[in-house]
């Protein structure tokens, strides 16, 4: 479910919308999913929200079964229960 578009006075190189969508967040093929909230998203980032989440690790998969999306996701800021990510792309390779 998209929200809303983000402040046309926003400082990102990319547009995000700002959403309520349900995030897994995976640290390896055998490790257990953290369950979050995507609160923005974007073709190159997302801000996760949620318990624990600011204690995931500093790169990780992020899932958002709702959009049939995978990303490998690297953290650029922590704050709070809040984490605001990158993601990573194979070069040429859609995100």
């Amino acid at each position: 479910m998209i929200i809303s578009e983000t402040k046309p006075d926003e400082r990102r190189g990319d547009r995000r919308r700002r959403t309520l969508l349900l995030g897994r967040i995976s640290c390896n093929s055998a490790g257990p999913l953290l369950e979050c909230d995507v609160r923005d998203l974007s073709d190159l980032g997302a801000c996760l929200r949620g318990s624990g989440v600011a204690n995931a690790p500093d790169r990780f998969q992020l899932e958002i079964p709702s959009r049939n999306r995978l990303h490998g996701a690297r953290v650029r800021w922590r704050s709070g229960d809040r984490i605001g990510v990158d993601f990573e792309t194979d070069a040429g390779a859609p995100p």
